[in-house]
């Protein structure tokens, strides 16, 4: 059985000093194409302070049916 690829991740990370304090925040985007997970990549690298990794395949390994 292979497995495909069912979305795609875009990590985020954020950082700042605030009252002489460093605060840093996280988020990782999820994308249903690689098209979308590129530009939001590429869109938030130059529009912004946020550090964005290209976009990462992740695998869904197991499918729960409710």
């Amino acid at each position: 059985m292979t497995l495909k690829f069912s979305s795609y991740a875009v990590f985020l990370q954020f950082h700042e000093v605030i009252d002489t304090e460093m605060v840093e925040k996280t988020h990782a985007a999820h994308f249903p194409t690689l098209e979308a997970a590129i530009n939001f990549s590429n869109d938030i690298k130059a529009l912004s302070q946020f550090n964005a990794s290209e976009p990462i395949p992740l695998v869904a390994t197991e499918e729960v049916k409710v």
